[in-house]
C-alpha cells in the first residue's frame, strides 16, 4: 500500500487535502465549530465581532477546524460580505505586523475590487499603516476579513509591544476579526496587563471522548471498508478507551495508530518512519525551545513512558527535588507536561502529547533498554485481543521468514511481540525469526535484538520464583525443543518437585544426561535452578534413571554426585563407567572432563586411587592430567611431576589452568 493512497499522508498537513475530502473528514471537533461559527454569522458588517483562539496540542484538530470555518464561509450565501482568508500554518517570513498586512494584500489582489492593492501598499513607508489601507478597500467593497491563523503565539512573539498594542486598537475595529489557532496558553490573551486580556475568547480542543473517538474510527473504517475494524468499534467499547487513553485522545495520533496496526503489510513501519521524519524539525524546535534543565526533564519522562513522581524525576535527572517542581510548573503551564494526583502531597506527570513521547522514543530511546517499543507494548496489550496478538505474531514470523519485513519495523515489532503475545513458542519464533533475518541485512541491528533463549530462560526463572510453575514449564518446554540442557534439567526438576509428575521428570533428566558431558553440566549450572536443594534432586533423578548400559547417565550420575559432594558415590558410578567402556579412546575426552572437575574439588586421593588401579590404564589414557594432579601433589610426591617429559608441559600447564578456574567457581559459589 503505496503511502499516497493512505489518507495517513495528509493528516499532519490537512491543508493538502482537497476541500470535499476535508469536509468528508470533519466528523470530529463538530461542537466547537458550532460554537464559533455562530459567533460568525450572528456578526454584522459595521459591528466589532468576537476573536477567538482555538488552544490545543499539536494533532487536536486545530488547522483542519480553521479550514473548515474557512470552506463554509466561502460556501454560506448570507456571509458574502466576508472575506476568510488562511495562512499555512508555517509563517516565518511574518515577522512584523506590516508583513502581516502584506501577506493578507497578496491574497485579497486575486479578488474583485483588490486589484490595486498591492501596488498601493509598495508605495507605503514601512512607518505607515498598512492595516489603514486594507481597511479602505474592505470599506469601499462593503465587507469584512476573517483571518484564521495558526500558531498564533509563535507570531506575537516575533512583534514588539508596540505592534502588540496596535493590533489590540484593530481588533476594536469593525472591519476585522481573528480567529486564531494556538498550542500554548497565551499570556498576552489572560493576564488582566496584558494588551490582548479579553480580546479574544479560548476554544479549548482536549482529549476527544470516547464518542468522538468512535465516530472518528467509524469514518476511518468507512475509509478503509475495513469491516474487522467496524465490528470492533461498534461491539468492544473497552477497546476504543483503551486506544483514547494510550493516544490522549489526539485524533492525530488515533488515525495513525488506526492505520498502522489494522495494515499487516512489511510497508507500515516504513510508514511510520517517514512520518516521524516529516515531523522530526518540528518537534526538535520544540525540543530546542526549552532551558538545558526542562530538556533534562523531558528526556526523563519520554524514556520512562509512564507517569514519575517527582522524587523518581529527581534519582533519574540527579536535580533537587524543589528544582524539578519548579520547572514542572512551568512545563505544564506551557502544556507540555499533564500531572495526575495521587494524593494530597504528589503528583504523577507524564508527557502530555503522547505522540511527541513516541517520536522521542523512536528518535532517542536506547535499544539496549528497549525503550523505543514502550509505546508499542502498550498499544499491543491494550489493543488486541489474545487471539490477534498471536495472529500478529504468526503473521510477522512468516514475513521474517520470507525476508520481506523492514528492518527497523521488524526490531520494534518482534521487541513488542515477544512481551504482548502470551505463548511462549510465539515469544521464541517471533525473537529467533526476526534475528535470524536481521543478521542478513542489519547485522549491528540483529545484535541489538533481545536473544530468544536468554528471554525464556529470563521469564522461565521470574515465572519460577513467582511459584508459576506452569507458565515456567512453558518456557522451558520451548527451550528443551532447541536442544537446551539446562531447560531439559529444569524441567526434570519441575515435574518431580513443583508438578508431581513424575514420569516425565525422568523423561527429561534422561533427555539432559544423553547430551555431551561438556554441554548438559554447563547447562545445569546456568539454569538458574542450581540450588544445594535442586542439585540433590537432580542426583536423586539421575540415580533413578541409570542404565548400566548406557555411557551417559552413568557418566551423569558420577559428576551430578560431585556437584552434590558426594565424592565416593561418585567414583562408584565412575568405576562403573570404566568397567562398561573398557578403556576405549573414544571415551578420553569425557574421562579427562571428569578427572579435572574431581581434582578442582580438592578430591586428590580419590583421584590417585583411581589412576593406581592398573586394569583401567589411566595413566596411559589421560596421561597430561595425571601429571596435573601430580602438580597439585607435590608435596606429598615430589619425584612425581618431574618425571613428566618436556613434549607435555604445555598441555599439563593448560589442564592446571583449567583446574584452577574450576576452583575458583567453586569457591566463589
Amino acid at each position: 500500500m503505496s503511502q499516497n493512497s493512505k489518507p495517513v499522508a495528509n493528516i499532519y498537513n490537512p491543508l493538502n487535502q482537497d476541500k470535499q475530502c476535508l469536509l468528508d473528514n470533519f466528523v470530529i471537533r463538530q461542537r466547537e465549530f458550532d460554537k464559533i461559527f455562530a459567533e460568525i454569522k450572528s456578526g454584522r458588517l459595521n459591528h466589532a465581532s468576537q476573536n477567538f483562539i482555538i488552544q490545543g496540542q499539536r494533532g487536536t484538530g486545530k488547522t483542519t477546524l480553521l479550514a473548515k470555518l474557512r470552506y463554509e464561509i466561502q460556501d454560506a450565501g448570507d456571509l458574502s460580505h466576508l472575506i476568510a482568508i488562511q495562512f499555512t500554518e508555517e509563517q516565518y517570513h511574518i515577522f512584523s505586523l506590516n508583513r502581516l498586512w502584506e501577506n493578507v494584500a497578496d491574497i485579497l489582489e486575486e479578488k474583485e475590487g483588490f486589484e490595486k492593492i498591492v501596488d498601493e501598499m509598495e508605495d507605503l513607508e514601512d512607518n505607515e499603516d498598512f492595516f489603514f489601507l486594507i481597511q479602505k478597500y474592505l470599506k469601499k467593497n462593503k465587507q469584512k476579513l476573517v483571518l484564521l491563523m495558526d500558531n498564533f503565539g509563535d507570531i506575537l512573539d516575533k512583534l514588539s509591544g508596540k505592534e502588540h498594542k496596535k493590533l489590540r486598537d484593530i481588533l476594536h475595529e469593525t472591519d476585522l476579526q481573528i480567529i486564531a489557532g494556538s498550542t500554548r496558553t497565551l499570556e498576552t490573551a489572560y493576564k488582566h496587563d496584558k494588551p490582548f486580556f479579553e480580546s479574544f475568547k479560548t476554544i479549548y480542543l482536549g482529549p476527544l471522548s470516547q464518542a468522538d473517538v468512535q465516530v472518528l474510527l467509524k469514518n476511518l473504517c468507512r475509509q478503509y471498508h475495513h469491516e474487522k475494524a467496524f465490528n470492533i468499534i461498534q461491539n468492544e467499547k473497552g477497546r476504543i478507551e483503551a486506544i483514547r487513553r494510550l493516544t490522549g485522545g489526539i485524533p492525530r495520533t488515533i488515525i495513525l495508530l488506526f492505520e498502522i496496526f489494522l495494515d499487516d503489510s512489511a510497508t507500515v513501519f516504513e510508514d511510520l518512519e517517514n512520518i516521524l521524519d516529516r515531523i522530526t524539525p518540528l518537534y526538535k524546535h520544540k525540543m530546542d525551545d526549552l532551558a538545558t534543565q526542562q530538556q533534562v526533564i523531558v528526556d526523563a519522562l519520554a524514556m520512562n513512558w509512564d507517569g514519575m513522581l517527582t522524587a523518581e524525576i529527581a534519582q533519574k535527572t540527579r536535580y533537587e527535588p524543589k528544582n524539578i517542581s519548579a520547572q514542572m510548573k512551568t512545563l505544564e503551564k506551557s502544556g507540555f507536561v499533564r500531572s495526575v494526583l495521587v494524593n494530597k502531597k504528589n503528583k504523577l506527570y507524564l508527557l502530555d502529547e503522547r505522540f511527541f513521547n513516541i517520536w522521542y522514543l523512536m528518535r532517542y530511546g536506547r535499544k539496549k533498554k528497549k525503550q523505543q517499543v514502550k509505546w508499542l507494548v502498550s498499544f499491543l496489550k491494550e489493543w488486541c485481543t489474545r487471539e490477534e496478538l498471536a495472529h500478529k505474531a504468526q503473521h510477522h514470523i512468516a514475513l521474517a521468514r520470507e525476508g520481506k519485513l523492514h528492518q527497523r519495523g521488524a526490531y520494534c515489532m518482534a521487541e513488542a511481540l515477544s512481551q504482548s503475545v502470551r505463548e511462549a513458542s510465539l515469544q521464541y519464533e517471533v525473537l529467533s525469526q526476526t534475528k535470524e533475518m536481521l543478521f542478513k541485512t542489519s547485522p549491528e541491528m540483529a545484535g541489538t535484538l533481545s536473544n530468544a533463549d536468554a528471554t525464556a530462560l529470563e521469564r522461565a526463572t521470574e515465572a519460577y520464583q513467582a511459584k508459576d510453575f506452569k507458565r515456567a514449564e512453558e518456557y522451558c518446554i520451548v527451550l528443551a525443543e532447541q536442544g537446551d540442557a539446562g531447560a531439559m534439567y529444569n524441567l526434570a526438576f519441575l515435574y518431580e518437585e513443583s508438578l508431581k509428575e513424575e514420569k516425565k521428570a525422568e523423561k527429561y533428566c534422561l533427555m539432559a544426561v544423553g547430551k555431551d558431558f561438556k554441554e548438559n553440566m554447563s547447562g545445569l549450572m546456568n539454569t538458574g535452578l542450581s540450588g544445594e536443594k535442586e542439585k540433590n534432586t537432580f542426583f536423586n533423578l539421575i540415580k533413578r534413571c541409570v542404565d548400566e548400559t548406557n555411557v551417559s547417565t552413568i557418566l551423569s550420575a558420577a559428576v551430578m554426585a560431585i556437584h552434590c559432594q558426594e565424592y565416593k558415590e561418585s567414583v562408584e558410578f565412575f568405576r562403573q563407567l570404566l568397567d562398561l567402556i573398557k578403556g576405549e579412546k573414544q571415551f578420553q575426552h569425557q574421562i579427562s572432563n571428569y578427572f579435572v572437575l574431581l581434582i578442582s574439588r580438592k578430591q586428590y586421593q580419590l583421584a590417585l586411587a583411581l589412576f593406581q588401579e592398573e586394569k583401567y590404564l589411566l595413566k596411559e589414557l589421560i596421561r597430561p592430567v595425571f601429571y596435573a594432579l601430580m602438580f597439585f601433589m607435590q608435596d606429598a610426591y615430589p619425584k612425581e611431576f618431574k618425571r613428566m617429559g618436556e613434549e607435555l608441559r604445555e598441555t599439563v600447564d593448560e589442564v592446571v589452568v583449567e583446574i584452577k578456574r574450576l576452583s575458583a567457581g567453586q569457591e566463589a559459589d
